[in-house]
């Protein structure tokens, strides 16, 4: 790659050496200059890249793919999010993935290409408290996406990487200043089908994995609270200022040039709280620079008053700038740092000349966050045993023939993997791993696809998807579409009750079955239909076992559920 890095020949480096093989893409800017480079360079870099047909089917692709042992990620910009929201807030939240899984998001605070300039800091931590990082500059890229890959492959689940224009466009250094010394390898998890478990989020399950997470974060703290720079800082201040991880070292070292003291955060979230609560101690005044809406502020002001602080946290509106939203240009920077200045005297300002950075991994006083998770996966193992003892899952009746179709579908090849869709017959498949991965309405043909896409230089493996009548056109069409586009070695078997089984036998909008087939076939998937029964000796069971071994994305319809 030369004697140089830019930011996307960083964010390659740092992805291929955190064990990523797998990228999917939705294009939108500021990403799309990303996902254009690792296209161009896959095969120098060793990786497997594909456009997606949206956001929804790339996450949930790179999530079966991560479960299937590939280290994965999705990209997409910021409003592409909310078409990966559903996705994320089940995703997000689960630990235990076979391989690293990252979320790149590109923000667009102008917005400069964008129908909003939407803001999704308080998304990732709500519900889904997702690790978020904030890398900007080549030597951020190469540390922080890094440690990203060694955090998600140690704990096994989804970590967000968050940057904009500034971040993708950052100009050429010397790697040598910038790479991670060393090289940080998790522990890796078991692949499924292996793990001999469903792995599910659930009215049983959520709350579970959300304190799974606490857990998580809390043993990730002092890590977190190493990953911030400063300057400026020593003893009794009037005012600190603290600069949001997406605004990056330009932004510091304007601040820094007049002289005025600053805390640069490099992790959107959780919040190095420690660290912010001691300097919020020592100033009358915190005053926090981000862009788009106050969303450090109002996090900021919140630990502020329940520490029982009385220091003033303001914002961008305090300094004069009172635009909802936009970038923080050199001319709106300047006025607001002239506002700035205003509030603290020269005699008041910083006397150092130089940014005290984040602990590189290599200090001797650094926390290595993987050896801070290092007995994790035998904690989570422990955890889902006792919560299965204590709240197992509800399965099948023996009347039901749906038992017999999991039953045959486990047994088509050596490695059978079977995602679900959310519905009842998905819920019921969790008891006894009759399936290995229950999400979302729209992912299981895409988890699937991104395991069968893991898995394909695998010999004896089958990926299969059931999905919901209902499901179907709600949410799956698209999941099929892509990979038909892609001619994804799958078998999709659609449950055909007639209604949601799920929502008192409500009958939704929808093609009849017949047209519904047309459609499919139309599009490249061959449908066969056959009538199930308990009897594993009957049609539908040999339809199964043929489909089992025809190349591509193939469909088989059982009726009479």
């Amino acid at each position: 790659m030369g004697t140089e890095l830019d930011a996307l020949s960083a964010f390659a480096a740092a992805l291929v050496g955190g064990g990523v093989e797998f990228v999917t893409a939705f294009p939108g800017s500021p990403t799309t200059k990303l996902a254009l480079h690792l296209e161009r360079n896959a095969a120098e870099l060793g990786i497997e890249f594909r456009w997606a047909i949206n956001e929804n089917v790339a996450l949930s692709q790179a999530f079966g793919a991560a479960m299937g042992g590939r280290g994965a990620v999705a990209l997409m910009k910021h409003v592409g999010v909310n078409v990966a929201s559903d996705a994320l807030q089940v995703m997000g939240v689960v630990h235990g993935l076979a391989a690293p899984l990252l979320l790149i998001e590109g923000a667009d605070a102008k917005p400069g290409s964008s129908q909003s300039a939407q803001d999704n800091r308080s998304l990732y931590a709500s519900s889904p408290q997702l690790l978020v990082l904030g890398p900007s500059g080549v030597g951020e890229i190469l540390t922080l996406v890094a440690e990203g890959c060694a955090i998600s492959a140690a704990a096994g689940m989804l970590v967000v990487i968050r940057g904009d224009a500034r971040c993708f466009a950052a100009g050429a250094c010397s790697p040598g200043s910038a790479r991670p010394s060393k090289k940080i390898v998790a522990r890796p998890f078991e692949r499924w089908p292996a793990r001999g478990w469903a792995l599910a989020t659930s009215a049983r399950t959520y709350g579970h994995h959300l304190e799974q997470r606490r857990a998580v974060f809390e043993r990730l703290r002092p890590w977190i609270e190493q990953r911030r720079a400063e300057y400026g800082l020593d003893g009794q201040l009037h005012l600190a200022v603290v600069v949001a991880a997406h605004l990056g070292p330009e932004i510091a070292a304007a601040i820094r040039a007049r002289r005025l003291p600053y805390m640069r955060l490099t992790v959107e979230h959780p919040l190095p709280e420690a660290a912010l609560l001691e300097l919020a101690g020592r100033v009358q005044e915190l005053v926090v620079l981000e862009e788009c809406t106050p969303t450090l502020e109002r996090a900021l002001g919140f630990l502020a008053h329940r520490a029982g602080l009385r220091t003033k946290v303001v914002g961008r509106s305090a300094l004069g700038d009172r635009r909802p939203i936009g970038r923080l240009d050199p001319d709106a920077l300047a006025e607001l740092l002239t506002a700035l200045e205003r509030r603290c005297p020269p005699g008041r300002r910083a006397r150092e000349l130089a940014e005290r950075e984040p602990k590189r991994s290599d200090s001797a006083d650094a926390v290595d966050p993987v050896a801070v998770l290092e007995d994790l996966p035998d904690q989570l193992e422990r955890e889902r045993l006792a919560l299965d003892g204590a709240r197992p899952a509800s399965g099948f009746v023996p009347t039901d023939p749906r038992q017999a179709i999991f039953a045959v579908l486990r047994e088509l090849a050596p490695e059978t993997f079977i995602a679900t869709d959310p519905g009842v017959t998905g819920v019921l498949a969790l008891a006894g791993h009759q399936c290995d991965v229950k999400m979302h309405m729209g992912g299981a043909v895409a988890i699937a696809a991104g395991w069968s896409r893991a898995r394909a230089r695998a010999q004896g493996c089958l990926a299969v998807a059931v999905v919901g009548d209902t499901n179907l056109p709600h949410s799956e069409w698209l999941g099929l579409l892509d990979a038909a586009a892609h001619n994804d070695d799958l078998l999709i078997v659609v449950a055909d009750n007639g209604a949601s089984e799920m929502t008192q036998q409500i009958v939704t909008s929808r093609l009849t079955p017949e047209r519904t087939r047309a459609s499919l076939e139309a599009a490249g998937i061959p449908c066969e239909v056959a009538t199930a029964t308990t009897n594993p000796a009957d049609w539908w069971a040999a339809m199964l076992r043929d489909a089992a071994h025809a190349p591509g994305p193939r469909l088989v319809w059982l009726e009479g559920l």
